[in-house]
């Protein structure tokens, strides 16, 4: 095998190492915007549930304020 080959045989092992480190890192970047999906959905969902409590949590606030204005109308007869 003449030089010129041998060095041509050996860059073209650098390209796949290059390659095979590349694919590597870009399946590392894949796992984490997955996980990172699924953090923002969770979040997302906590944050649904929150909205919901404190929906009905002005719901209650509301009613309680009813009860106190029927209440007090039924004390005054």
């Amino acid at each position: 095998m003449n030089p010129q080959t041998k060095r041509i045989e050996n860059v073209n092992k650098r390209i796949d190492d290059v390659n095979k480190r590349i694919d590597d890192v870009n399946r590392k970047i894949e796992d984490m915007e997955m996980l990172m999906d699924e953090q923002f959905k969770a979040v997302n969902d906590r944050l649904d549930a929150l909205r919901d409590r404190l929906d009905l949590e002005k719901e209650v606030v509301a009613l309680q304020a009813r009860v106190r204005e029927l209440e007090s109308k039924l004390g005054a007869r």
